[in-house]
């Protein structure tokens, strides 16, 4: 195989862009040769635009069918994620889908068994997982670099949607569409790489709030706090309403302490000598009790740039062709849904919840959810 040919299934906003990377001719040894859509107008627009450049299909099925296609985006509502994707995968396709990988884990378990008896290339479209900034923080913390973590706060409210975001109506922001708010639209990335660079949390609690700052039944703001095994803790602060908002992740560890708020870098105050030392040396030389360990600041700047969407395709180009690591394997996706769920779940039962969490009971309450709402066409 010289080249990969792919499908889009879902020309909307996320699939119109990835469409974009093609006719520009963005991407190595890919071509796209087929576009999906169940809306009729969307279709005609594209093949007025674009006429025989693609094939055009109004069924996934009958694109997953085609012969001449060897990979798909999935980029359709939330909740036809798992099942296009099962298809994909049992149709002998490539697979990247978008996020989230789907709305509950309960039946994306069954997407993990379908990825695990097919031998064929599926990634997550976890695009920051190429931010250089994200990908150094990982490696000091995986490396052992700033010693034992103390806690992590992220302040995430530059997220900041107006009302006419939510007054396009369709899908987006209800219970029977998105299957959330906020926590599934904006926070899949925030949640990924949570996962990704400090691992799952044993526990958490949370409060997300429904139509706090806009006219919506779904939440638009939210805060959790995580425990995890190795005795850290982890605090997300998110919202769609404030503005300008904040970005600022900040790592507190026996090293001293990261911050990073935007940008293409961070600082790093470290300790000359680790906190733990410090205050035994302290004890045992009989120090005043309030002197601190001598600190140093590093502008932390790391080398390369970030690839975006762009570079997750082309990861999965070359994975294809000869076998290049995923930089977000498909299976991890059900990681950030799992936190996801979990912040809703705890918020609706006002409890702690532990992991793995209660799948059905998740469904559950979903559905009530969706029974509850008045909007029930989407």
């Amino acid at each position: 195989m010289q080249e990969v040919r792919f499908g889009i299934i879902g020309v909307g906003i996320q699939g119109s862009k990835y469409l974009g990377f093609f006719v520009n001719h963005e991407l190595k040894n890919g071509r796209l040769v087929a576009i999906c859509d169940r809306d009729p107008k969307v279709l005609s627009k594209f093949q007025k635009q674009y006429g025989g450049l693609f094939r055009y299909y109004s069924d996934s099925d009958s694109l997953l069918a085609d012969p001449e296609i060897d990979a798909v985006f999935v980029t359709t509502p939330h909740y036809d994620h798992v099942p296009i994707s099962i298809a994909a995968l049992k149709s002998g396709k490539h697979l990247i889908c978008d996020k989230p990988i789907g709305v509950y884990t309960k039946n994306v378990g069954e997407l993990l068994e379908a990825a695990e008896g097919s031998d064929r290339v599926f990634s997550m479209m976890h695009n920051q997982r190429t931010n250089p900034v994200f990908r150094k923080i990982r490696d000091m913390v995986h490396s052992g670099e700033l010693g034992a973590l103390k806690r992590y706060v992220w302040i995430c409210t530059d997220w900041y949607r107006s009302q006419a975001y939510y007054n396009l109506g369709g899908w987006r922001a209800t219970w029977a569409g998105e299957g959330s708010g906020m926590l599934i639209n904006q926070c899949p990335h925030n949640m990924d790489l949570l996962y990704w660079i400090f691992g799952m949390p044993e526990r958490l609690w949370a409060k997300s709030i429904c139509g706090k700052y806009h006219q919506i039944e779904v939440e638009d703001d939210v805060s959790v706090f995580m425990e995890y095994e190795k005795g850290f803790t982890g605090t997300l602060l998110a919202s769609t309403g404030e503005s300008p908002g904040t970005n600022r992740l900040e790592v507190s560890c026996d090293m001293g302490r990261l911050v990073y708020e935007g940008g293409d870098s961070f600082i790093f105050d470290e300790n000359v000598i680790a906190e733990p030392a410090f205050s035994r040396s302290e004890a045992e030389n009989h120090g005043t009790g309030f002197d601190r360990p001598a600190c140093n600041r590093r502008v932390i700047r790391p080398e390369g740039e970030e690839t975006a969407h762009k570079g997750i395709i082309q990861n999965v180009i070359n994975a294809i062709l000869n076998g290049e690591k995923l930089i977000a394997p498909g299976p991890e996706g059900i990681n950030a849904l799992s936190l996801i769920n979990a912040v809703n779940l705890s918020s609706w039962t006002d409890s702690t919840i532990e992991f793995p969490i209660d799948a059905d009971l998740y469904w559950k309450l979903l559905q009530e959810k969706i029974e509850a709402s008045p909007i029930k066409s989407v």
